[in-house]
């Protein structure tokens, strides 16, 4: 099994070890209840707990050591202690990635981050390739994804940054590094820290500035803010039906699948892949302009790409009980909630009803009751569909469509979740979910007759 060198951490985190030192490391955690035999504890603080309440509790799970800002006699347990367990991360992190040998892909954007991680880690598996692990992108996410073994021996890693407040991004870039960057969308999206899309250009483009990088690749939303980006040399990856440019691309549904053109390097190439939609299309696009430009070939990038699937509750079709079901729960900005939207309108039968349950869109600062009443002038609603919206800007919403001259008989507000269920008692026809994830739609597929939560 492949390890990390403790006397390496500590040297990194600039720590040191008390009451022992571990054999070598397996990986690290900061969740008690899932370390594993041989990991490293980090002992958080967070406003809701402290991490050293926890050591113990790591240890009886098998945890070889702990990093710790206050040793606890107590639990006989080798300790890295530290000054602040968080930055010590960040070091340890950014000490590790400078010894790889792989090439490393650093991801950002207002939206489809994880999405293009899971593309682009997809196209480049014929080689050892390490990944961001679910959607752990922040200043301990990051960290937790680098901090594995198998990064001493991978060829490729593929890594994505998400950022909420200004200074993120510069510490997660020390720590990325990458030699190719993403970018996969600017929008609206965390402006309650960030303040302007300006500023969330301005942010995320601290990922490609870094000494080691090559080329960075943005998606078409991004263009306009490449000044901001710092990279105006980057390749715009764009929609294009006479595919006229380098990268460029069209795309057409196909059932439930899509097929992709796109001109590489002069040279038109198709590829097929499982779901559809436009924000889904940029994605593949820009993951496989990557990794050809890292010399992955077409015929591997199109066998590979024939049998991905998106994740569970992104941009995912279910069918349940007979309902056709679009369930995107994880988050929700205006870019990603109007894709969604386009994509479950154009993916149902013009002659069945609809059933949509939003949840508001968090983190838009003073924009928020804006672009809410925006998406409500936005939204596609049909005189036969119903729609229940969740969430502290829901008034918002209704009172777009009103200035739209909608007709909001089947429009509700609801608080609660629960409040839905008597509105899909007996309804028939297609479904969408959509939110950001603290408000858990998915839940809702428990009020299908037959249903079953995620």
């Amino acid at each position: 099994m492949d390890t990390i060198d403790p006397i390496d951490l500590a040297n990194w985190a600039g720590g040191e070890w008390k009451l022992g030192i571990p054999g070598e490391i397996v990986g690290l955690t900061n969740d008690s209840r899932k370390a594993e035999e041989g990991q490293l504890f980090a002992a958080l603080k967070t406003s809701a707990r402290d991490g050293h309440e926890f050591v113990g509790a790591a240890q009886q799970k098998g945890a070889a050591g702990a990093i710790v800002e206050r040793v606890l006699e107590e639990v006989d347990l080798p300790q890295l202690r530290v000054p602040d367990v968080n930055a010590a991360l960040l070091r340890m992190a950014k000490g590790y990635r400078s010894s790889w040998q792989a090439e490393v892909v650093g991801i950002t954007g207002s939206c489809g981050k994880t999405t293009c991680k899971e593309l682009l880690a997809c196209l480049l598996s014929g080689e050892p390739t390490l990944s961001t692990l679910g959607n752990l992108n922040n200043l301990i996410g990051v960290p937790m994804s680098v901090l594995r073994p198998e990064g001493a021996a991978a060829r490729f890693a593929v890594l994505e940054a998400g950022i909420s407040e200004p200074g993120e991004m510069e510490q997660l870039a020390r720590v990325v590094d990458p030699e190719w960057g993403v970018v996969t969308a600017i929008g609206p999206s965390h402006l309650q820290d960030l303040g302007t899309v300006e500023n969330v250009a301005l942010e995320k483009g601290k990922l490609l500035q870094g000494g080691r990088l090559k080329r960075a690749f943005v998606g078409e939303t991004a263009e306009p803010y490449l000044s901001q980006l710092g990279c105006e040399g980057a390749c715009v990856v764009k929609p294009d039906s006479s595919l006229s440019a380098d990268w460029s691309y069209r795309v057409e549904s196909i059932g439930s699948r899509s097929r992709l053109s796109q001109r590489l390097e002069g040279v038109v190439e198709t590829f097929e892949y499982e779901g559809t939609g436009a924000g889904l299309a940029s994605n593949a696009a820009l993951a496989i302009a990557v990794a050809y430009s890292m010399g992955i070939s077409v015929e591997r990038l199109r066998e590979a790409l024939r049998f991905w699937k998106p994740s569970q509750m992104r941009n995912e079709w279910r069918d349940v009980e007979g309902h056709s079901v679009f369930l995107d729960c994880y988050n929700a900005n205006p870019i990603s909630m109007k894709d969604s939207l386009a994509t479950f309108v154009t993916q149902t039968p013009e002659d069945q009803p609809r059933l949509f349950l939003v949840g508001c869109m968090e983190e838009l600062g003073a924009e928020a009751g804006r672009l809410h009443e925006e998406l409500g002038r936005y939204f596609p609603l049909r005189k036969e569909d119903l729609l229940l919206v969740i969430g502290g800007e829901a008034s918002s919403v209704l009172r777009g469509m009103k200035s739209a001259g909608r007709e909001l008989g089947n429009c509700f507000e609801i608080t609660e979740i629960e409040e839905a269920r008597d509105y899909f008692e007996g309804f028939v026809g297609s479904v969408f979910l959509k939110g950001s994830r603290r408000y858990r739609l998915e839940s809702s597929l428990a009020f299908i007759k037959g249903g079953a939560v995620c």
